[in-house]
Order: C-alpha cells, then structure tokens, then sequence
C-alpha cells in the first residue's frame, strides 16, 4: 500500500480585530459623506447663505400643519391615557375600599365571635354554678322531706296506736257495761234493771 502524503500546515497566528479602531474609523466616514452630501446639496440648490435661510424659513413653516396635527393627536392620545389611568385609579379605590369593608367585616365578626365565646363560657360558669347549688338545694329539700315523712310516720302511728287503744278500752267498757247490765246489777235511780220501764235503751 503507497504511504498517504500529509501537507504540514505552519502555525498560523490568528489576527486580532481591535473593535475600538473600527469603529472610529466608520464614525469619521460616515460624518465625511454626511458633510459631503450636505455641501453638494447647499451648493446645487444655493446660492447664497441667504437663499439656503428663506428656504429653510419656508420649509418649517409649511411643516407646522402636520407638526400642529401630530401634536394634537399626542395631546388627545395623552388625554385618553390620563382619563384611562383616573379611571383605573378610581377603580383601584373602590377596590380598595371594598377590600376595607370585607377586612372590617372580618374583624367585626372575629370580635363578635370572641364575645359569644365570653359569654357563653360565663353562661356555662353561671349554670353549673346554679347547678350546684340547685343540687345542693336539692339534697336538703330532700333531706327535710324524709324527716318530715318520717315524722308523719311515726305521728300517724302514735295517732293509730292511741286510737287502737282507745277502741280497745271502749270495748272492754261496753263490755263490762253489758255484763253488768245483764248481771243487773246498776240501776236506774235507785230502780233496779228487772223492771224495764224505768229506763229506754235505743
């Protein structure tokens, strides 16, 4: 196989644009061709420096229709921005005024909240209070009922048992009274129970 030649390159250094230089120089040539165009349009036209001041004179002044036209269309233009910005202005107030009211109503209702929480924690301390002692009360008018109960217990029984007892004695009295009728042995004025006549029994 024949050996495949290679060119050797020399080492090349690369070149370094300075952008400053450039610049410079296209500056100064462009301001070259604008002087150069300028003169040869003063010269053309020109012949004087008088005639190049009436002219320029009479260009401005038949420029000031469109000058005064545009301007009028910026001011209206200027005047439509400044009514749309009052209006986003105006709009950005009532926003924010109505965000006010809702924080304002939030807070109201955080402070009523917190009020009925007070309240309700002083009417649950008022009626556990009042509880207690309605229990209390409770247990004493209990307590005074089963005494008086008792009380009447026993007095009803007292009452029972003296009445027992006295039934128990008219019965033996009537007893003894029947016996001693039938033994004849009372009389009746002096009138002994033989003779029937003297006394009438229902």
């Amino acid at each position: 196989m024949p050996d495949i030649k290679l060119k050797e390159s020399k080492n090349k250094t690369v070149k370094v644009i300075d952008k400053n230089i450039v610049n410079k120089q296209k500056i100064k040539e462009h301001w070259l061709s604008n002087k150069k165009v300028d003169n040869d349009n003063y010269e053309k036209k020109y012949n004087s420096g008088e005639e190049y001041a009436t002219d320029k004179v009479y260009q401005t002044i038949g420029k000031l229709p469109r000058k005064t036209y545009r301007i009028n269309q910026i001011g209206k233009s200027n005047f439509r921005k400044t009514q749309n910005n009052i209006y986003k202005i105006k709009e950005n107030i009532s926003k924010y005024k109505r965000k006010s009211k809702i924080k304002q109503r939030a807070r109201n209702i955080l402070k009523i909240r917190r009020n009925i929480n007070k309240v309700t924690k002083r009417t649950i301390k008022v009626t556990t209070k009042t509880a207690k002692t309605t229990a209390g009360i409770g247990k004493r008018v209990g307590k005074a009922l089963k005494a008086t109960t008792k009380a009447t217990v026993t007095a009803v029984k007292t009452t029972v048992k003296a009445t027992i007892t006295a039934i128990k004695a008219i019965i033996l009295g009537t007893k003894a009274l029947i016996a001693a009728i039938i033994a004849g042995r009372l009389d009746c004025n002096g009138i002994s129970f033989s003779n029937l006549h003297c006394c009438s029994f229902m």
